[in-house]
């Protein structure tokens, strides 16, 4: 048995769904691209990258997951991140942070949720919510008088802040 097939035998014996078996896979199909490469240099043939790929094709495998794979293996092997973690970084990096109010403010969770809301965003909750708290729907008057403040206030921040989610002039 040669290397090709040995190391095919070695990966179709791994699972794709275990974490450390990914590793073992991005190593495996690591050390399959090399053996590729080391023939078609020694064969002066033109890309043992391109008959690599199409090997992983002509096996059921995506492409895209194997270089995922390799490149995870390559970046546990030089201590460096894996896209996986890159990926979370960069989430984490672009999550919106939520505003805080003044403690006490007498702000009421209408307000603060509208403060994070563009205004067509909170336009439609409001009108979403006359429609379940109108008291011609079964809601009730005072039911639809609390909202309708809310949302005259609501408004009002819109107007002055004149930019959708501009909670500093709110809290401010």
């Amino acid at each position: 048995m040669d290397a090709e097939q040995r190391i095919w035998g070695e990966i179709e014996s791994l699972n794709r769904r275990y974490d450390s078996d990914r590793n073992a896979l991005g190593l495996k199909f690591l050390e399959l691209r090399n053996l590729y490469s080391e023939r078609c240099a020694d064969s002066r043939t033109s890309s043992g990258h391109g008959t690599f790929l199409k090997e992983i094709k002509a096996r059921g495998y995506s492409v895209r997951t194997v270089q995922g794979w390799i490149a995870d293996a390559v970046a546990r092997q030089n201590g460096t991140q894996t896209q996986a973690q890159k990926r979370a970084e960069r989430r984490a990096a672009q999550a919106p942070t939520k505003p805080t109010s003044k403690p006490n403010s007498g702000e009421s969770p209408w307000e603060a949720f509208g403060r994070m809301l563009p205004y067509e965003a909170a336009k439609g909750a409001y009108l979403a919510a006359a429609k379940t708290l109108h008291a011609d729907h079964g809601g009730t008057t005072e039911g639809m008088q609390k909202l309708n403040d809310a949302w005259a206030r609501l408004e009002a921040l819109y107007e002055k802040g004149g930019n959708a989610g501009d909670w500093h002039a709110w809290v401010n």
